[in-house]
């Protein structure tokens, strides 16, 4: 009896190698779905760059392609400036001729160059002028959603003359002597000089 369960173990061996190659090759399979898991656990952003939201906490089970931060490029980061419709003509002027416009302004006291990039090509209803983009070249800009007081160097303006604001009235008059009397005048305003 001991001769013959030997021999039917033997004989089933073949079976068994099967067998045990197929759990083999099962668990391999299992293995290789746990650390692809596991490889799409680690996120890896396309850039390097300031994160300004995170919409996930460590846990949280996330759908494919649902969003989990919000990043941006810190190095690609432009300025909007609002202009009043007044001076994009000047500004569209600068972009046709190729003449540079700078703009500074200031962060805690750190002074920020800027250069002129590029006007909206869209109006927001509400706006009251046109969006105009600078580039920071010297300097860095602050994170997103910051509020900056920023003056922008247009071009020179020919046929101008520069009068003090306290000689003039209602942001349209101006009076000049003529003969010892004063008579008021028209104006058009096209800006403001600051030393």
């Amino acid at each position: 009896l001991a001769i013959i369960l030997r021999q039917q173990s033997i004989d089933d061996y073949p079976l068994r190698q099967l067998q045990l190659k197929a759990r083999r090759q099962k668990a391999q399979a299992t293995l290789s779905k746990a650390e692809r898991d596991l490889a799409r656990t680690r996120i890896t952003a396309p850039f390097s760059g300031r994160i300004a939201e995170v919409m996930v906490s460590r846990g949280d089970r996330v759908s494919r392609g649902g969003q989990l931060v919000n990043l941006y490029d810190a190095s690609r980061l432009e300025l909007r400036i609002q202009v009043p419709a007044s001076f994009v003509p000047a500004l569209q002027k600068a972009i046709d001729s190729h003449v540079e416009i700078t703009a500074v302004t200031t962060d805690n006291g750190q002074p920020i160059d800027l250069v002129f990039h590029r006007l909206s090509a869209l109006v927001e209803k509400g706006q009251g002028g046109v969006d105009a983009f600078f580039r920071a070249t010297r300097g860095k800009l602050p994170a997103l959603g910051i509020t900056l007081a920023v003056w922008v160097n247009l071009p020179q303006i020919d046929n101008v003359v520069v009068i003090s604001p306290d000689a003039l009235y209602d942001r349209s008059r101006v009076y000049v002597v003529n003969e010892g009397t004063l008579e008021s005048r028209q104006i058009k305003p096209v800006g403001e000089l600051v030393d």
